[in-house]
């Protein structure tokens, strides 16, 4: 009916020739005048949602009415309102409906959607249409110049947005309002929640606010939403957390990995509020490190040590993994962390003494993917290490020994370790093992020529084996340099490949380290004959007492030209090597003493002489002494 009403009064004032186009635009202006009118009236005494579904209901009606007066009266736009400067028909409409109908219900709307949003974060049953349409209008009712078409049945206003009203509504009713309720929530949950259930409360609500930022948020408002949530649930609470009862520091010191996983995803959304588990993490780490190294009977034997200074570090990088995904900031402390509790001298002499272990013993058998996880878990921790120029020289040290006395079970892995250390404290630091690995190279070739000499490397009958190592280069105690009494023999070996050498090198000088050379021995006076691997001061030792029979450690001091305690460590190998006398009898081993009882320690006066009822297992042993130093 009204639509006929419209088109017979367009038709009688197009008839009137008398200003005809000004009458029918004041009487369109009039007619959505008069309807926006109806509609206050109908719902300017609702409230909250009944208000919101009237104003919905309302809006829908003038945007059918707008479109059709539109269509019937459109000739109107395109010579009298335009000629007349008075804007589009749809402008037109638009002012009326936001002067006569949006500006009162205004404020009230304001509230209704803000009581209407806090029912969705109250986890009521609210319909978020009704939310998304009310801002939809907010941003639509002062566009410039709008025009509504339509799409299907659905009616869009289009235009340029200024968002004055969204943007009135946002920051001064809407922002405080969400301040208020959030503060209000964490204050409450802070004070009679455990930090598990805070925490996951806060998650919960914030996982949610991001799919209503999602829904029914201008994405300009985002930012502002989230500072605001971040600065109640997390800012002024995250110390709290961390210092409550099942806080963060219960967490770490209970293993709550999930629970620690699920404080870092909140405040991990404040990255400047990271500091409270930072705070907690760093003297939990050093805590851990403190217990490990005050226990002495631990921290004595590398071998147990460091395997347990690798466990935790292993897992504190993979809680770092899991639970910080990473980050950082926690991963600086940890590793800040370790490097100040490993900030004593004994951790360095440890992983010294470790590598030593692993290179001399425990790698074998290992593949290579065994070895590679063995090698990675030591530059693990060499990386935490405050002093790293003590390890280099220890390391060194007994490299030197290994490498010399060929006791290392695999020179790829000794060569893969010096690569890894070099790539984390560079070429300077390894220089000094690199040059001992080339002069096993060097030295290799030097053999192999020397071996193909007429006498094939065996002057008089004896196969001679030499290495020739950079002096400065390599660990090597003055005293292994002393002169000592050497038989005829051996110095004829000397001579021979002393001339060879300086023949090749001119100008290179050999100087032998006779307290490093090694002798297989074949025993063939004995009640059995045996082969063992001794040293050379060893071997002189035997030739001294078959020529004299018996002698004291301090006769033989002298007689050999080596000082009374490398001679009693030298015959105590002899008399009490665990590889062939186990139970450390003074009748079970090589020699024999006057010594009264067994295991007991020999002296400087203490005889010795050979123990020509000496019987063993094996056939071929090694006697060398053993010598096991570790600091504390």
């Amino acid at each position: 009916m009204n639509l006929l009403k419209i088109l017979s009064a367009v038709h009688r004032l197009a008839d009137d020739e008398c200003d005809s186009s000004k009458r029918l635009f004041e009487y369109y202006t009039g007619v959505i005048s008069d309807h926006v009118n109806d509609s206050l009236r109908a719902i300017k005494n609702l409230e909250g949602e009944s208000l919101i579904d009237g104003f919905l209901k309302e809006n829908m009606q003038s945007k059918i009415l707008i479109h059709w007066m539109r269509k019937v009266f459109t000739y109107l736009d395109k010579f009298y309102t335009k000629n007349a400067n008075l804007g589009s028909l749809c402008a037109n409409a638009m002012k009326i409906y936001f002067n006569k109908l949006f500006c009162p219900l205004k404020a009230n709307l304001f509230t209704a959607v803000n009581f209407l949003i806090q029912d969705d974060r109250d986890c009521n049953v609210v319909q978020r249409y009704k939310i998304r349409n009310i801002l939809g209008i907010f941003e639509e009712v002062d566009m410039k110049n709008p025009e509504l078409i339509k799409e299907g049945e659905n009616l869009f206003w289009i235009g340029e947005p200024t968002n004055g009203i969204l943007n009135e509504w946002f920051n001064q009713k809407f922002l405080g309002f969400t301040e208020a309720y959030v503060s209000s929530k964490a204050s409450r949950e802070i004070s009679c929640m455990s930090a598990p259930e805070y925490i996951r409360s806060s998650l919960k609500y914030l996982d949610e606010e991001d799919q209503r930022k999602s829904e029914y948020f201008n994405k300009s408002f985002h930012d502002k939403i989230d500072k605001v949530n971040y600065k109640h649930l997390i800012e002024l609470n995250s110390k709290t957390i961390g210092k409550m009862e099942t806080g963060i520091r219960y967490m770490f010191v209970n293993k709550k990995d999930l629970e620690l996983q699920e404080a870092y995803r909140l405040i991990s959304k404040l990255p400047e509020s990271l500091k409270s588990i930072t705070e907690e993490f760093d003297p939990y780490i050093r805590e851990r490190g403190d217990e490990l190294y005050n226990n002495k009977e631990l921290a004595r034997d590398p071998t147990k040590f460091i395997p347990e200074l690798i466990k935790l570090k292993k897992e504190l990088d993979s809680l770092v993994e899991f639970a910080f995904e990473n980050h950082i900031l926690l991963q600086d402390t940890k590793n800040k962390a370790f490097s100040y509790f490993m900030n004593k001298e004994h951790y360095a002499k440890q992983l010294a003494n470790y590598c030593d272990w692993e290179m001399k013993i425990n790698i074998k058998g290992a593949n290579e993917s065994q070895i590679e996880e063995k090698l990675n878990n030591i530059i693990n921790i060499f990386k935490c290490l405050n002093n790293k120029l003590l390890f280099q020289l220890e390391y060194a040290k007994k490299l030197s020994d290994r490498l010399i006395q060929n006791r290392t079970l695999s020179l790829i892995a000794e060569k893969t370790l010096i690569s890894k250390l070099k790539a984390e404290a560079g070429v300077a630091y390894v220089n000094k093992m690199t040059s001992m690995m080339q002069d096993l190279e060097t030295s290799k070739e030097v053999m192999g020529l020397y071996k193909a000499q007429s006498h094939r490397g065996s002057p008089e009958g004896i196969p001679f084996n030499v290495q020739v190592l950079q002096h400065g280069a390599w660990e090597i105690e003055k005293s292994k340099f002393d002169r000592i009494l050497i038989p005829s023999f051996l110095n004829n070996c000397m001579d021979d490949f002393n001339s060879f050498y300086i023949n090749r090198h001119k100008t290179h000088k050999l100087i032998w380290a006779s307290g490093l050379g090694n002798i297989e021995i074949q025993y063939l006076y004995l009640s059995k004959p045996f082969q063992s691997v001794s040293t050379l001061i060893q071997f002189i030792v035997f030739l001294s007492l078959e020529k004299h029979g018996k002698l004291t450690i301090q006769n033989l001091s002298e007689l050999i030209g080596v000082s009374c305690f490398s001679m009693l460590n030298e015959v105590t190998g002899l008399l009490y090597n665990p590889t062939f006398n186990p139970k450390k009898s003074i009748n079970s081993g090589l020699i024999t003493t006057n010594l009264k009882k067994d295991g007991e320690e020999l002296k400087s006066d203490s005889e010795i002489s050979i123990n020509t009822n000496f019987t063993a297992n094996n056939i071929k042993f090694n006697s060398m002494p053993v010598i096991r130093i570790v600091n504390i």
